[in-house]
């Protein structure tokens, strides 16, 4: 029986790449901004397996790479907005 949990994981500003254990089939729900860091929540199942997820976060103005991966949100912290992509 599936054992269904929301966890958070915070993200770098400005990383190409940031790699976070999380547990295969993770549902991204949101990502927002939480005591000035961009922090991503996900609906998990605990007891399915970790692998490694990649996710990269750019600015307004940034060059991309051809593909950036999928959107999953955009934050505002302070003077910056951020974007945050899911390197599936």
């Amino acid at each position: 029986m599936a054992k269904m949990t929301i966890h958070k994981y915070r993200l770098e500003r400005g990383r190409d790449r940031t790699e976070i254990p999380m547990h295969k089939g993770a549902k991204l729900l949101s990502v927002q901004n939480q005591d000035d860091q961009i922090t991503l929540w996900a609906l998990v199942d605990t007891e399915r397996k970790l692998e490694v997820q990649e996710f990269s976060v750019y600015g307004t103005g940034w060059e991309l790479p051809p593909n950036p991966g999928i959107h999953v949100g955009t934050v505002q912290i302070e003077a910056f907005v951020w974007h945050v992509f899911w390197n599936q």
